[in-house]
């Protein structure tokens, strides 16, 4: 079954998460590792944190910015809780 290659909505205003598995054509362009710190400026789902998070590992620091709040939320939420779309 062929699966949709579009943003999908998330809570907030205009606020959209892009295919889960494009996160890996994104981060290996920068040459994401292990140990390195990581700056990801809009927060979406909280998959794209959780994704750097694993590649940097326990060595390395992701820190993940949001402006709007609903989307903020759904984003902590997800991290707290592991569950991520």
């Amino acid at each position: 079954m062929p699966t949709s290659e579009v943003p999908l909505p998330l809570p907030g205003e205009h606020a959209t998460i892009s295919c889960p598995h494009s996160y890996p054509l994104f981060y290996e362009p920068l040459g994401l590792d292990e140990g390195h710190r990581f700056l990801e400026i809009g927060s979406g789902s909280g998959y794209g944190a959780a994704v750097a998070r694993e590649v940097v590992g326990p060595g390395g620091l992701v820190v993940s910015i949001e402006i709007d709040p609903l989307t903020l939320e759904f984003a902590r939420r997800n991290l707290e809780t592991g569950e991520l779309p």
